[in-house]
């Protein structure tokens, strides 16, 4: 009953959750508590089923059959996206789909891009679609920016048993693409193993000092330097060597293990309470640049400054 959820009950008006038990008229298709319409009697709507008409989500048909019997005033509100089209909620920052800032305009015409986005919100998928019991649109709201690109790719994970689909970006920016898509395990595992592949050449730097050392790197005198300095250059080369591994076995699993991570995260948000489940959508998924972007600055003056401290 996951399509129904936000929806407005005809009789009560409180809007359907996760949790409730939702019963579907056979005549028109319009929802109903399963209390309320055993109380009504029959449907809400009862009186136009001699016309044939068939209940539409209100966010499709408006204010129209199937809407609040009000009018439509109830209605919740929607912000639509000045870049891909798609339908948020009024208090959104952020479009569910592309990421795009709500408050700013487009200041120039979309590309095409962006048309092939508005034509395919969800990448192709389906927005009644589901991926592991999780409805695509709750989905693509906890993935933000680019969940176009990830929602196909989960769909073939969770319908095709996929587990290879490669991620370029994931090659190239490793632990970075980790903790920018808040994959904190994984991209702790990444940084660690690559300070450790780095840390041979401060070692080496230290006996040797800088211009020896890129010798050293360079050239093929290393065995004039004693056995401790061929030992830091021997682990160097292992240890870069397992890093390269890691990043080319990352580069083809990442798409499957952020898979993982969002299927299992938005999985123990389910078990929220329907109001702070759609906040946390938007606060717990999503993407973590500033916080990705002062990981790698802290590193690089952090490493900038253990050089200096050891070639003193």
């Amino acid at each position: 009953m996951s399509n129904y959820v936000g929806v407005r009950c005809p009789v009560c008006h409180k809007k359907f959750t996760h949790s409730d038990d939702i019963v579907v008229c056979p005549d028109c298709g319009a929802p109903h508590h399963r209390e309320c319409y055993a109380q009504l009697g029959e449907c809400a709507f009862a009186a136009d089923h001699i016309s044939g008409k068939e209940w539409r989500p209100p966010e499709v048909e408006g204010p129209a059959f199937g809407g609040d019997p009000s009018g439509g005033s109830q209605e919740p509100k929607v912000r639509q996206c000045p870049r891909c089209g798609s339908a948020n909620s009024e208090d959104a920052i952020f479009c569910q789909v592309c990421g795009t800032a709500l408050n700013a305009k487009a200041e120039q015409e979309p590309s095409s891009f962006y048309l092939m986005m508005q034509a395919h919100p969800f990448g192709g998928v389906r927005g009644d679609e589901t991926i592991a019991n999780i409805p695509v649109r709750d989905m693509a709201q906890y993935i933000g920016p680019n969940s176009a690109y990830y929602l196909p790719r989960f769909l073939a994970f969770d319908k095709a048993g996929r587990h290879i689909i490669p991620n370029l970006s994931a090659f190239f920016f490793s632990f970075y693409y980790c903790f920018y898509r808040k994959m904190y395990a994984v991209g702790a595992v990444l940084l660690t193993v690559y300070l450790m592949s780095i840390t041979p050449l401060f070692l080496v730097a230290r006996e040797v000092g800088l211009e020896s050392m890129l010798a050293l790197v360079y050239g093929s005198a290393s065995q004039v330097y004693g056995p401790q300095v061929g030992l830091y250059l021997n682990i160097f080369n292992v240890l870069g060597a397992v890093n390269t591994v890691l990043r080319i076995g990352f580069f083809l699993l990442a798409n499957h293990l952020y898979y993982n991570h969002v299927i299992d995260k938005m999985q123990a948000l389910a078990q929220q309470p329907e109001g702070e489940y759609q906040q946390l959508l938007k606060t717990a998924g999503g993407v973590n640049q500033k916080g990705a972007m002062v990981l790698v600055g802290t590193l690089f003056f952090l490493m900038c400054f253990v050089f200096a401290l050891m070639m003193v």
